[in-house]
């Protein structure tokens, strides 16, 4: 799908890829960019997006979707960050993870978690002894 999601048939089985992990995952949510088409997909917990994975074409003149293409650029296996996603009206933590074969990058696929759960999670909670506190590399 990563090399060519125009073609239906890779669409529909890399989509179906996809919604397996999304049943996997803790937030069971996922996205999936790939470079070749700039096409973004998204699924969440509730399925919203069945039979419309696919969001919207992503450009590097869009703040939105500078994330994309700084994550591209920056040559890390993994990225974690907090992604305001302005079209969808969501913000998650995200954990992003380079799709590559060989040497090539093909996109960045990943999950997160809604931002306003990880909050409610993570800080604020008083445990004896537990302190809370957050790295930015």
């Amino acid at each position: 799908m990563a090399h060519n999601d125009k073609d239906l048939v890779l669409r529909k089985n890399g989509i179906a890829l996809l919604e397996a992990y999304r049943l996997k995952f803790q937030s069971q949510s996922y996205f999936a960019a790939f470079t070749r088409s700039e096409n973004y997909y998204f699924n969440n917990a509730k399925n919203s997006y069945s039979g419309k994975q696919l969001q919207y074409k992503l450009s590097s003149s869009q703040k939105n979707d500078a994330w994309f293409y700084d994550v591209l650029s920056d040559n890390q296996a993994y990225y974690i960050n907090v992604d305001t996603d302005e079209f969808l009206g969501t913000t998650y933590i995200g954990i992003n993870y380079d799709l590559r074969e060989n040497s090539e990058l093909l996109g960045i696929v990943g999950t997160g978690m809604d931002f306003t759960r990880f909050v409610r999670e993570s800080v604020g909670i008083e445990q004896e002894g537990v302190r809370n506190f957050f790295i930015n590399r």
